[in-house]
């Protein structure tokens, strides 16, 4: 749309003169000139203060922890937290942990045995941190049992009259969790969630209990319910956007490998790209956020900023190149070039995303904030650091091609 339809709808306008905005040019000028000033003669000071920037930040995101839950990035005085908060602090729960038993023999659901597994399974979800109550066969039988004034069913018989009376007395809830002619039957603990910091190793711990006691023979269980759904999709979309990122960052590697046709200039020009991301690390490590899918989003579109200012660069230093400049005066006239369109996307972008930290939801806030911040770091990156490493890290990059006369 930029290079087709952009050009046609200017055309179509009537023509004016151009208004200069003096102060944006004299920025512009000024980050160019010392852009250009930098190259020719590197500070010190600078490359100093880059390396403790990159120490700092990789500091940083060593305190970063993965945490992620089913009501994600929203503020803690909104109205659907303080709701979730009144409802646990009733004791209720608003998610569920469920044991989805199926029998390949409907008998096989009222034995002794069974009975005793599901006590015992009920005994340990009741024991979990984020459970708040359990509902399943036996709180319903043993709650029959105590209004008839009789002991606990231990008995096939037993489990079978009980099953029946509650059937007819309370039809759609006992219905919830017991089905035996179909073979079926449920555990469900009402839970809240906590994280998958911790949600995780409580599954885990489930899990390994499962396997230590198992239901008895013919009967099957699973782990459902919403909130182990949800871990599990959110365990997917983290690992699963994480590999996408590392993919995506070894295709921009190829690409700018074959721009300059070489593995080590490639390697050079991802320097640029990686500063961003690990400026973000840092500043989420220090602000105490985690890693979750909305910050991941976050990475991949910093990334695709921070690629598209170093393909600025190096597309005008190869154009220089094959017509023949030293590699200094090539560095020099992308900077003069290039380094103006640069500055300019970084400044509109930049001021762009910053707008979203008045949200009142704290994902888009995360956005404006930590994008804005990708925006800086890839100018900074890409003016000041990118031609040093060009000049000083590495020989001349071959051509992608020769002029043809």
């Amino acid at each position: 749309c930029a290079m087709v339809v952009l050009p046609l709808l200017l055309d179509l306008g009537a023509e004016r003169a151009v208004r200069e905005t003096a102060w944006l040019e004299r920025l512009v000028a000024v980050l160019v000139d010392r852009a250009r000033a930098h190259a020719r003669r590197p500070s010190v000071v600078g490359l100093v203060a880059v390396v403790l920037f990159s120490i700092a930040a990789l500091t940083g995101a060593t305190r970063l922890r993965t945490n992620a839950s089913l009501v994600d990035d929203v503020r803690p005085d909104h109205p659907l937290m303080r709701d979730l908060r009144w409802i646990e602090d009733v004791g209720l729960a608003p998610f569920s942990i469920a044991l989805w038993l199926r029998a390949d023999d409907p008998e096989t659901l009222t034995a002794p045995e069974t009975y005793a597994w599901m006590t015992r399974t009920s005994a340990f979800l009741r024991g979990g941190e984020p459970v708040r109550g359990v509902v399943g066969p036996t709180e319903y039988f043993e709650s029959a049992a105590r209004a008839l004034d009789l002991p606990p069913p231990s008995r096939r018989e037993e489990v079978a009259q009980l099953g029946l009376l509650l059937d007819m007395a309370a039809p759609d809830g006992f219905d919830d969790v017991w089905r035996p002619a179909e073979g079926q039957a449920r555990l469900v603990a009402d839970a809240v969630d906590l994280g998958s910091a911790r949600m995780d190793p409580y599954f885990a711990a489930l899990e390994a209990h499962l396997a230590e006691d198992p239901p008895p023979p013919g009967v099957r269980v699973d782990v459902t319910g919403t909130l182990r759904l949800s871990h599990v999709a959110l365990a997917d979309i983290l690992s699963g956007f994480g590999t996408s990122l590392v993919l995506a960052f070894f295709a921009v590697f190829a690409l700018l490998s074959w721009l300059l046709r070489s593995v080590w200039q490639g390697l050079l020009a991802m320097v640029p790209n990686l500063l961003p991301l690990l400026a973000m690390l840092g500043a989420m490590g220090a602000l105490g956020l985690d890693v979750k899918p909305s910050t991941l989003l976050v990475f991949s579109v910093a990334l695709g900023i921070a690629v598209d200012d170093t393909l600025h660069l190096v597309g005008r230093l190869v154009e220089r190149r094959r017509l023949g400049d030293a590699m200094d005066a090539a560095i020099d006239d992308a900077l003069r070039t290039s380094g103006r369109a640069i500055v300019l996307t970084s400044l509109v972008i930049g001021a762009g995303f910053a707008v979203l930290v008045t949200s009142d939801f704290r994902f888009l806030v995360l956005v404006g904030a930590m994008t804005a911040l990708a925006v800086v770091t890839a100018l900074v990156a890409d003016l000041f650091v990118y031609p040093v490493l060009l000049r000083r890290g590495a020989p001349a990059p071959a051509l992608v091609g020769q002029v043809q006369a």
